[in-house]
């Protein structure tokens, strides 16, 4: 913030224990851009908002391999390659879950963000040895009805434990920045030349 720099926050878990420094550089004039990671449904959470949302439950699933060298399971000694069905390794909140998963629950924290917070957001995380792809539910319930996403990823060519659409929803949150700002300069201009 001392740089008073605009920022693309790529490891939302990492920034769901420091929610301050949000608010702080809003304070500041900065912005701060959450891509919506390997997930559809952020758009509908951040709208439901409005009205209030009574409850949101992320579930992720995940190959054995793409979760490999959590916390969690080194926390609690999981060997993953003994497992032979899906098997439920997590139930706690976002905050709980960016502690234990922080390379893996990128959604469920930006989820938290555009709703109810990583203290009432709940999140699943699943181990099944049967799954070729990463996967994430976000169900939530509120003044509005219900709503329920299920987003099936491919695995980064590069980082098994990233979903390839969170790489790519980074890129399109810049685009989108860059356009925001080509827009801005312009009407400034404009807006300069008229006066």
């Amino acid at each position: 913030m001392e740089h008073h720099r605009d920022c693309l926050v790529l490891s939302v878990a990492g920034l769901v224990a420091h929610l301050e420094l949000v608010a702080e550089a809003r304070r500041r004039n900065i912005e701060v851009r959450i891509p919506s990671g390997a997930a559809c449904g952020i758009d509908g959470i951040r709208a439901a908002m409005e009205a209030g949302l009574h409850s949101v439950v992320v579930t992720t699933r995940k190959p054995p391999r793409g979760l490999e060298g959590a916390p969690y399971l080194k926390q609690h000694g999981v060997n993953l390659s003994l497992l032979t069905e899906p098997r439920v390794l997590f139930e706690g909140n976002a905050l709980e879950a960016s502690r234990a998963f922080p390379a893996n629950v990128d959604v469920a924290c930006a989820v938290s963000i555009a709703g109810i917070g990583p203290l009432e957001t709940m999140v699943r995380v699943i181990a099944d040895p049967n799954a070729t792809e990463n996967s994430h539910e976000v169900a939530a319930e509120g003044a509005f009805g219900r709503l329920k996403t299920v987003t099936t990823n491919l695995p980064s060519p590069r980082n098994a434990k990233s979903s390839y659409l969170a790489s790519l929803s980074a890129v399109a949150e810049l685009r989108q920045a860059a356009l925001a700002h080509a827009a801005h300069a312009q009407y400034a201009g404009e807006g300069g030349a008229a006066t």
